[in-house]
């Protein structure tokens, strides 16, 4: 990721090329659009890059069709990290279809496995098993090992979702077996990440802090500074669900340390949702405050539409546990009616907290005004729901 920080000073010099390549050469402004993936991600400029790709698309006749299908499953995945899981799709069949056409393996695969995503957010898990089974089938699949790997450890993501826990620990250590033999260490993350969380769920805390430790030291060796924030965050979950706080204290300030040096809203918001998480089974209502506001701040202004219901409802739960249901009920209405807008489900990380804010707050309220308040929070534009709940009360 270090290219990332030196090319971010260029980034008027990019536009510049970018602004070029619309009247001249289309094609080469797809291929440095897409090229550019790493720097849009991490810097916030999801809706950037879908703009430009927009723009060049419109003009890319002539481009080659691995090109055309490259840049649409990579708009489609820029759209959805923006929460706009019904555009993505327009963008990942768009591409499909071209690739499909043109014989493209490589982006057919690619194609699938991030469709295979956004069909596990909506709750759709045999469409994502069919098509993570499709990338098995196709040609020349054995020469691409990181995707075969990523395919695999997704089904294994699947089978743990559907309740199959022993499948998916089987297709997670085969995984990363096949990434410690190809010597991907990406593909070896991956695989050290969902045996972590997996042992963690069956309470086996020592394996679960072996996974992610050795995560950690790849992620350091290798330098990988975005799943350095990751493995950190990890960590203080294991440490904190096997009972030892300070260290789960510990290691979360230290994952959102790195999550600000890496920049991007994603990270942080993700860290800093973490950090409410604890400060809401610990009762420190101020520090929710204070962390889940920071979090709708960045979530907004990196136009994340999950992280911004996820700051919302974490704000709910300040305003119930102050007294303040109808308010609650408010925010809860209206992260409610942008996760419709998404048509995903709800965070599993927030679940938890969801549940106890809507218990508490329906406990305080009838249902006549509880009714009341949510319709108003559902009938807010998502700049009033962020400004209502930036209010002090």
């Amino acid at each position: 990721m270090g290219w990332v920080n030196r090319i971010s000073s260029e980034l008027y010099n990019l536009r510049s090329i970018l602004g070029w390549s619309l009247e001249n050469d289309p094609e080469i402004g797809l291929r440095l659009v897409i090229a550019l993936s790493p720097l849009w991600r991490s810097r916030d400029r999801l809706s950037e890059a879908r703009v430009w790709v927009d723009r060049l698309l419109e003009r890319a006749s002539s481009a080659s069709p691995q090109i055309c299908a490259a840049a649409y499953w990579h708009a489609g995945l820029w759209t959805q990290m923006l929460g706009d899981h019904a555009g993505a799709l327009i963008f990942y069949q768009q591409g499909l279809a071209i690739a499909r056409a043109a014989g493209d393996t490589c982006n057919t695969a690619w194609t699938l496995y991030h469709l295979s995503l956004l069909a596990v957010e909506r709750g759709e898990h045999q469409q994502a098993l069919a098509m993570l089974e499709e990338i098995s089938q196709l040609d020349r699949m054995a020469e691409n090992v990181l995707l075969s790997i990523l395919a695999r450890i997704r089904m294994g993501v699947v089978y743990d979702s559907l309740g199959d826990t022993t499948r998916a620990r089987l297709l997670f250590e085969e995984s990363l077996s096949a990434g410690r033999e190809a010597g991907d260490a990406r593909a070896i993350l991956r695989a050290l990440d969902h045996l972590g969380d997996a042992a963690a769920e069956r309470g086996d805390y020592a394996s679960a802090r072996s996974y992610h430790e050795e995560k950690l030291s790849l992620a350091r060796s290798t330098g990988d500074q975005h799943e350095i924030p990751h493995a950190l965050n990890d960590l203080a979950r294991v440490s904190w669900r096997s009972g030892d706080y300070q260290t789960a204290h510990a290691r979360q300030e230290e994952a959102l340390i790195a999550a600000r040096q890496l920049g991007g809203a994603v990270v942080q918001t993700l860290c800093l949702n973490r950090m409410v998480q604890m400060a809401a089974l610990e009762g420190d209502l101020k520090r929710m405050d204070t962390l889940s506001r920071e979090s709708l701040e960045l979530a907004s202004e990196g136009q994340l539409m999950g992280e911004t219901a996820d700051a919302l409802r974490q704000l709910a739960a300040v305003a119930v546990g102050l007294g303040s249901a109808a308010r609650a009920a408010r925010l809860l209405g209206a992260a409610d009616r942008i996760q419709e807008r998404m048509r995903s489900r709800h965070s599993p990380d927030a679940q938890d907290l969801l549940a106890r804010t809507v218990t508490a707050t329906r406990a305080a309220l009838s249902d006549e005004v509880y009714s009341a308040a949510d319709a108003e929070g559902r009938a807010l534009s998502l700049e009033g729901a962020i400004k209502f709940a930036l209010e002090e009360f």
